[in-house]
Formats: C-alpha cells, structure tokens, sequence
C-alpha cells in the first residue's frame, strides 16, 4: 500500500462506501488489525508528531513509529526497528508503556513511551494537539444517499439500529413457520456478515434457533484466512508447521476461536464446523488434559504444588520422571492434535473453553504445549507468544466471567495477604501453596475455596475495587419487607466490585453471543466503565421476529417451586412432573440429582437437541445471598430493573 500524497484529502474507501457496502476480505482486516500506513491528514500529524517525542526521549531514530491508530478503542503504536523494516512488529498498546521488541532487531535495552505516558494516554495526547475531539463518528446516512466514512470510524447507534430494523423489514407473520425460519436466517447470516466490517468488539443477541454460533463458522474461517494473506503470507506460501522461526524473525499465527462454557459442548461444535467443511481443532488446557489421561490411565494426577518449577519444561520434567505411562500417552495425543499441518491460522479453527480464553493473554504451559516446535528437552518459552488469538466467538456469557464481587470477609483477606505476600505472581508456586495451607489450618478462606481460586484472587489489583452496600429500598425483591424478610435483612451488607480485564487488555476481536437482554446491558456498562466517555462495543439486539416469537405458554402456580430448605418442595414438583409424562424436561435449579430428566438454567443454554420434548420450567425464589449479589450489580452498574431481567432472561431461555 503506498502513502497518500501529504495534503491529500481524499478517502481511504471508494465513494460508494456505506454500511452495507461490503468491502473485499483482505481490504475489511485493515479495520481490525494492524496498519502498514495511516491513511488521512490528521493521522500523519499525529504519526509525525509520536516520531518527534520518541525521538526525542530516546535519542535515536529507531524504534521509529510507523503508524498509530485505534484497535477495539485501545491506541496502538507500531514500529519500525531499523531502516529496512518493511514489516513492523514491535508494537505497544493501550495501557502499556514498554515496547514490545519484535521482528529482526539488535537492541540490547528496553524501550518505554517518554514521560511515564501509557499507549493510551500518548495517543489522546497526540489526537488532541491534532485537533480532533475523542470519538470521532461518520455523519448520519441521509436516506437514498451513499455515505462516506473513513474505516476506522465506529458506526453511530442509527447504523446499528437499521441493521436490527432490516431483520424484520416487511415480514409477513402469517407465512409458514420453517418459511419464516428460513428467511430470518438468510438475513441475520447477512447482517452478522456486514457488522464485521467494523473493527470493535460486539455483542449480538438474539432468539434461539438461528444459528448464532454456526453462522460464524464461515465469516471466522475466511478472516483468519485473509489475516494470514495481508500480514503473514509466508503461512500461506507453505512454510513447515514448526518452522517459526527465520532467523530472529518471530511469526506469530493469529488463530480465529470459539469459545464455549465447557470442552465437551467445544467438542460438538467443532464437529459441526468440520462437518460445514472446516477444519476445527480442540484445544483444553493442558492441565485438564493432564488429568483426563491420568483418570484414562489409573493414576493420581500430581496436585498443581507439586511442581516446583513451573516452566513447561520443568513440569514435563517431572511427569516423564513420576509418571512415564502418562508422560508418553501425553506426547501421543499432542502428536496427533495438529494432523496434515493444521498448526495454520489460515486454515484452521481453534474451539475451546471460555476459561482458556480468558487466561490467554498470560497463559504459558497451555500455549507453549501445544505449538508443533515444543521440545520438552530444551527452553521453548518463545514458542508461546507464536500461538495467539485474533478474533474469538464468545459464546453464552455469565456474569461471574465479567466481574469480581467479592465479600467483605474475603476482600479483607485479600487485602492483608497482599501486604504481607508482595509481588504475589513471581513468589515460586509451591510456596504460594504453603501459605495458603497455613491459611487454610486457621480456617481463614472459605471452606469452598480451593488454592487455584485463591491463587487467582491474590493476583487481582485490589485497588481498582469499589465498595458497595445492599440498598433494599433501591432495589426491593419479596413480599415481605419487614426488618425480618430474607431478603431486606441482606440491606447493608458490603460488596467490592471490580471488573475482570481479560476482555478489554488483549490484542483480541472479540464477538459476544447471547440470548440474554440482562448480560448485553451487563456487559455494555462494563465498557462504558472502562473507557470512561466512550463505549466501543456495538451492540446488535436481533430479537424482534414476529411469526417465531413470542410464544404463549400456560402458567401455573404451585407453592411447591421453593427451594428445598426443611423439605424437597422443588424437587417434589418435578418427580411428579417427570413422573406423568415420560417426554418432560424440567428446566429448574435447586432439584436433587436423584431426579431424572431435570437440568438446570445453566445447563439448558445453548442446548438444541429438546425441540421434540415437553418442556417445563420452574422458577424459584432468589437465594438471599443471590438477591445480594444483583441488588449490588445493579445499583454499580446503574441497571434498577435487574432483577426482572434476570427472571426474563431465565424464561425466554429455556422458551
């Protein structure tokens, strides 16, 4: 791509460009990833005016900025590392100041931005001098009239709203229902297809049955593919799966994912995506993994203490010495994960857990494993920082994903263990298990908390927490309101909430999915809360489709939907149910597991095999501590009305 002249003031898009206007695959990934050139007036001032202050601090004129721009609202900086650096790797972003120092270089020092100045904050330094106002959005469409728009503009609320409009645009609710069904599909594939044309990171919800995560498999697997074309072609020029690297030139295969509640609903999904014609690989990580072959083989796996040294090559160490049987039948299955050079980012789509996921961006055994070139014989921690993520399908979400609310008694306990234990992260692992033993001797955790959770805990910046206490009279739930009720005696209490990162801190495009109108305004007021004035995640409710929903279903009171306290009130409700009709499934929480047929709430997303089954759904009074928990939610992230969403939420669900 070549500079545009210095006073150019023509658009980097054709003339015909709108939100409809779907541009060639390679072309759209300039949106998302990184740019070789800025294109525009404003942003050359800028580039130039970051080149003058790095310069400046560093004496030198390498790094040297080649572009600066904004990715899922985070401002990138990317450099060059010598004169002839035609592909700029080393880059540094958001919340960072170090430089990451990558591709062929011979420095012998670190690089940080000047003035104790993060990515973020020298990148709004730099837009404002160049006189712009953060954000900058396109002018509205004007009806019959094409619109111009630079690609890195996000699209106004407008756009968005007639991309949601455009699914039921002059529908007939009275055609035949697989018709119908078949209709609202072809458009939803479209409109899912056009919003990737933006760079942000999006939540889409919508009803069950269109193929949410399906319909995604192809748009995923033809972007990876055209990410390895633009960035990293000689990928796609056939270079050996293990041959990452060329000299002190670090290739980085950026895998398109799917992410999903548990592995074995990651197993059924790569099934279908190769049965669309794929190629899907399973990943888990390697400690659940570790553990599976040792439950298939007849062994105790060893506790995560147990490994002194952590590296992976220490940890296969000792496995290879304790347990061989299990060292040697893990080398089979990695042996085979990656069959006819499927290690290929534009080839091949990876499906795991949301859990992986979030520990992506600072896992090390998992990543580092699973790459072709590991050889547990030698140090290959390079090899972590080459299996990476580009854009993720984050399928059902759950509010625990998002945020941390923690008690009083625990953030206490946090709080003091942190004075005491600093720099929690690099004390070595077995001793962090010693003193969460001594710990737990004198009963100070919790009696459900185990160490990985309390390992993860201390590692949490306690100092972004916000406390909050129960207010009953903002958000009253029950009908009894006395000093006495279960749930007005939770008034007071005190929470500390903070947000959980992973989502807003990666170099990662993440798409959301859900089916839940409580987790998309979740999930919206955790962006706005971070990025303060302005919220880059679109937002897409795909949910009006008249002639599918709604459906009208009986109800029926029974004082037996209560949670089973002195007696099984609810799971006597759905043994008789169970019971009377041999095609039920109830969906309810709280039953006892010696009831057959029944599932949970938890358990019922995402589920597509109970279109032949009578379904019956029970819904129970909120747990106290439960009612606590949204109560504090809800008045933090402005959301009054939270607890009828979540009841919402629940019926439409298993409807």
């Amino acid at each position: 791509m070549r500079r545009a002249p210095r006073n150019s003031t023509a658009y980097a898009v054709p003339p015909e460009f709108n939100m409809f206007y779907r541009p060639s695959r390679a072309r759209s990934q300039s949106i998302s990833e990184f740019e070789q050139e800025p294109a525009g007036t404003h942003e050359l001032a800028m580039l130039e005016m970051v080149q003058e202050i790095c310069a400046a601090e560093w004496e030198s004129e390498y790094p040297k900025p080649a572009s600066i721009l904004r990715q899922n609202g985070e401002w990138l900086i990317k450099f060059h590392n010598h004169s002839q650096d035609r592909n700029p790797s080393t880059i540094v972003l958001g919340a960072y100041r170090k430089l990451e120092l990558a591709g062929k270089h011979s420095y012998t020092r670190d690089f940080f931005l000047p003035d104790q100045m993060t990515a973020q904050e020298l990148g709004d330094h730099v837009y404002a001098c160049c006189g712009r106002t953060f954000p900058t959005l396109p002018p509205p469409q004007v009806p019959g009239k094409r619109t111009q728009v630079a690609l890195s503009t996000d699209p106004p609320q407008s756009w968005l709203t007639a991309m949601a409009d455009s699914l039921s645009r002059d529908i007939d609710p009275l055609k035949p229902h697989n018709e119908l069904i078949h209709i609202y599909r072809q458009r939803f594939a479209t409109i899912i297809s056009d919003i990737r044309v933006f760079s942000n990171d999006c939540v889409i919800k919508s009803v069950e049955g269109f193929g949410k995560t399906t319909q995604h498999f192809g748009l995923i697997a033809s972007e990876s593919f055209d990410d390895a074309v633009q960035y990293y072609p000689n990928l796609v020029a056939g270079s050996p799966p293990g041959d990452s690297y060329n000299g002190n030139e670090r290739t980085i295969r950026r895998f398109g994912c799917f992410a999903f509640r548990s592995h074995d609903q990651a197993c059924q999904k790569a099934a279908e995506c190769r049965k669309a014609g794929h190629k899907a690989v399973v990943v888990q990580s390697f400690r659940r993994l570790y553990e599976t072959t040792c439950s298939e083989l007849g062994n105790d796996p060893l506790p995560a203490y147990y490994f002194h040294d952590a590296s992976p090559r220490g940890i296969l160490a000792v496995i290879k010495g304790e347990q061989p049987d299990v060292f040697e039948r893990l080398k089979e299955i990695r042996a085979h994960l990656w069959d006819n050079g499927s290690f290929d980012a534009a080839t091949t789509t990876v499906f795991t857990t949301h859990a992986l996921v979030r520990s992506w961006r600072y896992g090390r055994m998992t990543r580092t494993w699973y790459h072709p070139g590991f050889d547990s014989d030698h140090e290959c921690d390079h090899l972590r920082d080459q299996f990476a993520l580009g854009k993720v399908v984050f399928d059902e979400l759950e509010l625990d994903e998002f945020l941390h609310i923690l008690p009083v008694s625990i953030y206490e306990l946090l709080n003091q263990q942190q004075e005491q234990h600093p720099g929690w992260r690099n004390i070595p692992r077995f001793e962090r298990y010693s003193i969460f033993s001594e710990l737990r001797a004198t009963h100070e955790p919790p009696a459900g908390m185990d160490f990985e959770e309390f390992n993860e805990l201390m590692r949490l910046e306690l100092s972004e927490f916000r406390p909050v206490d129960v207010d009953y009279d903002a958000i009253p739930f029950g009908n009894d309101n006395t000093p006495k009720g279960i749930y007005r005696r939770e008034h007071g209490k005190r929470f500390y909430i903070g947000i959980q990162e992973w989502p807003l801190t990666s170099n990662i495009h993440f798409t959301f999915l859900t089916t839940e109108h409580l987790m998309t305004e979740i999930l919206m007021a955790i962006y706005r809360k971070h990025y303060s004035s302005y919220n880059p995640l679109l937002r897409l409710d795909l949910d009006h489709v008249p002639g599918i929903y709604p459906i009208s279903v009986p109800l029926y009171i029974d004082r037996r939907a209560a949670a089973d306290r002195s007696s099984p009130k609810v799971s006597e409700l759905a043994r008789e149910i169970v019971t009377a009709d041999s095609n039920a499934i109830v969906i309810s929480n709280g039953v006892e597991d010696q009831v057959e047929r029944v599932i949970t709430f938890q358990k019922a997303k995402g589920q597509n095999d109970l279109k032949t089954k009578n379904i019956y759904v029970i819904l129970t009074n909120l747990a106290p501590e439960q009612y606590a928990r949204l109560n504090v939610v809800g008045q933090w992230l402005n959301i009054p009305d939270i607890i009828p969403m979540y009841y919402e939420d629940q019926i439409n669900q298993a409807v």
